[in-house]
């Protein structure tokens, strides 16, 4: 279902993971209704439906907590917090910001206490986005900062690519678009990118209204720049100089 979901073959995923969660609802499997929910939420938020995606993750969490499984909850509170924040770039309301923000707090903390440090940092990151949407520059800032920081000392290539991402929406929201579509394009040149990359790079985009030949060049400038070594410069110095 993932592999189907990252490469754009969205009506299999949906398919699959309906399958999932009627095996799971049959056997009375609450961790793996929880699995097949969060699944099922991905899938639907790729389609468009947010509404209907934040009711899976609501049930995902109430699943979660009624079996008492930490690490279910944790990922029901991250899948909360995204879908949120998609709702808030759709409806342009800085609450649903807010709010995502707590969700992506809440599953830090239980990252945290389980020892879960890549997921901790990964909505580190989302985290950090919603304070680029509520205009909090320095506070975004700070939080890409250590997360790219950790990304080096895990040598992770994973959390280099999601830092890339955050710098370079932070850059583009304040203004220093030639650096931040220059980093998004290097995003995107990463082997790993797929679908779900791709489309939040479009979403990226879409709020800065840019034409396509800035774009263009803009991310065409990323063929001289190394992924290790941009993420060394943010976690120095945030990319470029900030106020």
């Amino acid at each position: 279902m993932w592999s189907e979901s990252n490469s754009g073959e969205l009506v299999a995923a949906e398919r699959h993971v309906a399958r999932a969660l009627t095996l799971a609802e049959e056997l009375g499997d609450l961790t793996e209704m929880c699995r097949a929910l969060g699944a099922s939420a991905l899938v639907v938020a790729e389609q468009g439906d947010l509404e209907a995606s934040q009711r899976c993750v609501g049930r995902q969490l109430a699943v979660a907590v009624a079996a008492g499984n930490l690490d279910a909850q944790a990922r029901a509170h991250d899948n909360l917090g995204v879908v949120i924040h998609l709702r808030g770039d759709a409806e342009g309301d800085d609450d649903l910001y807010r709010e995502a923000i707590r969700n992506y707090r809440r599953g830090i903390e239980i990252h945290d206490r389980l020892g879960e440090r890549q997921m901790s940092l990964m909505m580190t990151l989302n985290m950090a986005q919603a304070h680029v949407r509520l205009g909090r520059d320095s506070d975004a800032l700070l939080l890409i900062r250590d997360v790219a920081a950790a990304a080096i000392s895990l040598r992770s290539e994973l959390l280099q690519c999601l830092c890339l991402l955050g710098e370079a929406d932070r850059l583009i929201t304040r203004g220093q678009v030639a650096v931040g579509l220059a980093y998004l394009g290097l995003h995107l040149r990463q082997q790993s990118a797929g679908s779900i990359d791709q489309h939040e790079a479009d979403r990226i985009l879409a709020r800065a209204s840019l034409s396509n030949e800035v774009i263009e060049a803009g991310m065409a400038a990323s063929a001289d720049l190394d992924l290790e070594t941009v993420v060394r410069r943010i976690a120095e110095r945030g990319g470029v100089a900030s106020d």
